[in-house]
């Protein structure tokens, strides 16, 4: 907000804010905003992108996300404010395939939740203050249902609470086709196509660089420089952050939720852009440090 009010362009953390209030009183100025994640720019989710814009899985059904594991008490060194509102792993996690599944399949319109709690109590098992107990005060494994506008549904789920987890980090499937993502960070090259209903390959997209964790920044300034919108503009994590915070009341309420806000889905990052980027400001990997 004090960079706004100064005339600043900002490329946020996610998510946009960590209440639907706190968020829309920044919108006023969204024409200077932009905000993480950018995982809906790694080049598997682009790939996937241009396959179901081609057509190739047939009509879009549905999808399914999983990002599970024990929660971040095991290695971080202050872990308590990520189980404390606006964290969790549905805001601190689940922001990432939420972002890529309105990506692909455009924006949400009503949510269920259901929400759990394995632990009211954590202990600090890495750092300084290891062995330190804290408060869990927000669901640690929720489980979501996504509806979209365009028809097809999603299920997600978001834990701290699993041991391990071998599902994919997000499935999609259609009437003629399907694929799958290993995982959902900008730096991923890889998916899996199925060749039939039960045979499945590995396919490779075209690698953005050596690291690409600093394309959301560097997209933004380039869209600004040409004075058009950020593909991680302020309306798409709005809208992100909406279906988050929706979920979250369906837990707490046991009641479907109908969202309020839209968005317009980001084109994928082509070979183009990322020539015009890269010569705007050097190699992403090169940014990496900085």
């Amino acid at each position: 907000q004090a960079a706004l009010a100064a005339g600043k362009r900002v490329y946020s953390e996610k998510p946009l804010g960590v209440t639907m209030e706190e968020a829309r009183g920044l919108m006023t100025h969204a024409d200077r905003i932009a905000c993480a994640p950018a995982a809906h720019l790694s080049p598997a989710v682009g790939a996937v992108q241009t396959l179901i814009a081609e057509g190739a899985l047939g009509r879009v059904i549905g999808a399914s996300a999983a990002i599970v594991y024990p929660g971040p008490d095991l290695w971080h060194a202050n872990p308590a404010a990520l189980f404390d509102r606006g964290a969790g792993p549905l805001f601190d996690m689940g922001v990432y395939p939420v972002s890529i599944l309105v990506a692909l399949m455009g924006p949400v319109t009503r949510v269920h939740g259901v929400g759990r709690q394995a632990r009211d109590i954590r202990v600090i098992a890495n750092g300084p203050r290891a062995g330190e107990r804290f408060a869990v005060t927000v669901p640690t494994h929720v489980t979501a249902l996504l509806e979209f506008a365009a028809g097809p549904t999603a299920t997600l789920t978001a834990s701290f609470d699993g041991f391990a987890s071998k599902a994919p980090g997000l499935e999609v499937y259609g009437d003629a086709g399907a694929v799958a993502l290993p995982s959902c960070d900008p730096l991923s090259t890889r998916y899996w196509r199925a060749e039939s209903a039960l045979r499945w390959r590995e396919e490779q997209a075209a690698s953005h660089g050596e690291a690409f964790w600093p394309i959301g920044v560097l997209e933004a300034l380039w869209a600004w420089r040409l004075g058009r919108a950020p593909r991680t503009e302020a309306g798409f994590g709005l809208h992100v952050l909406e279906c988050l915070s929706a979920v979250a009341l369906a837990c707490e309420t046991g009641e479907a939720q109908t969202l309020k806000t839209g968005c317009m889905p980001p084109t994928p990052i082509q070979a183009a852009d990322l020539a015009a980027i890269t010569a705007a400001f050097g190699p992403p990997h090169q940014r990496s440090a900085a």
